[in-house]
């Protein structure tokens, strides 16, 4: 049979990967077993795409089909598209160790051949399987959030155009990211944290995925009005849910202006006579959604 075992260099991480074994049939030409010609393997780890010549070191052994049957051979060799790596020849019951070089990120092939043993000629069997050796995962890095009515804003700090981005968020959110790697969050309740997951994928690296959490703004103080007071000039009318703690402003259409007191008394004034206008106050506070609410009243007739 013919083991064969990879296990990376220091530099590469902690990646191995086991090709299988080749069941050999004693008294036949070689079968083989466990291992599909060109088949396409993904390695679980990943090199630095930006340095060349990273090296592998395999371990192979070779055995006869059963003991005293007589001697066996093999060989590993090592494809880089149509470069050859490094080939190593094996003989019966050892275990032979080598260094293949310039094994990066890409599609690599082995090639392990058993020529048979004495027990029944000098019959020989190749079979081919391809390694994967992804590139280094792109793991999102996150900005500051910055909270919104309805979930936040986040900038992906180690943004990278060559990779595809997406995300899931709980809470009910929804995610959408520019192509400038601003992450918005959206569909979050009020005052509720939620989870954004960022994935990145690319053919040949291996993916990536980080979380980012922030809670939405507090909800908006959306202004409510007692009944509207008419004026020569325009009308006032008190804000009925006025609090202190949020600062107040307000336009008025038809050529109004709008002054509020520190009771919540709206004033709206400039206003022709006999005229219809619309006061829109708005709230704002650090940490609340901006609130904002119309009211409508008629000025005096002369």
């Amino acid at each position: 049979q013919l083991t064969v075992t990879f296990i990376t260099a220091p530099s590469l991480g902690s990646l191995t990967a086991v090709v299988t074994t080749n069941a050999i049939s004693s008294g036949s030409a070689v079968q083989v077993a466990n291992i599909v010609a060109n088949t396409t393997t993904a390695l679980t780890s990943s090199v630095n795409p930006s340095v060349f010549g990273q090296s592998v070191t395999f371990t192979a052994t070779v055995a006869p089909v059963s003991p005293g049957a007589g001697t066996a051979t093999g060989s590993v060799e090592f494809f880089n598209g149509v470069t050859s790596l490094g080939i190593v020849t094996l003989s019966s019951g050892s275990a032979t160790s080598a260094a293949i070089n310039n094994f990066g990120v890409g599609t690599h092939s082995i090639t392990a051949v058993y020529s048979g043993d004495s027990s029944f000629g000098t019959s020989t069997s190749s079979v081919v399987s391809q390694v994967v050796n992804l590139g280094i995962a792109n793991t999102p890095t996150f900005g500051t959030p910055t909270a919104t009515a309805n979930g936040f804003t986040v900038q992906i700090s180690n943004y990278n155009g060559a990779f595809t981005y997406g995300g899931t968020a709980t809470a009910g959110g929804t995610v959408a990211i520019s192509n400038t790697g601003l992450v918005t969050v959206s569909g979050v309740a009020a005052n509720t944290s939620s989870t954004a997951t960022i994935t990145t994928t690319r053919t040949g690296y291996v993916d990536g995925a980080a979380q980012v959490t922030a809670t939405s703004l507090k909800a908006a103080n959306t202004p409510t009005f007692g009944p509207p007071t008419a004026t020569a000039d325009g009308f006032t009318v008190q804000i009925s849910n006025y609090k202190r703690a949020f600062t107040y402003g307000g336009t008025a259409t038809a050529g109004g202006t709008v002054t509020i007191s520190n009771t919540g008394v709206v004033t709206v004034s400039g206003v022709a006579a006999n005229t219809s206008s619309t006061a829109t106050i708005t709230t704002t506070r650090a940490g609340y959604a901006n609130g904002s609410a119309p009211v409508t009243a008629t000025s005096l007739t002369n």
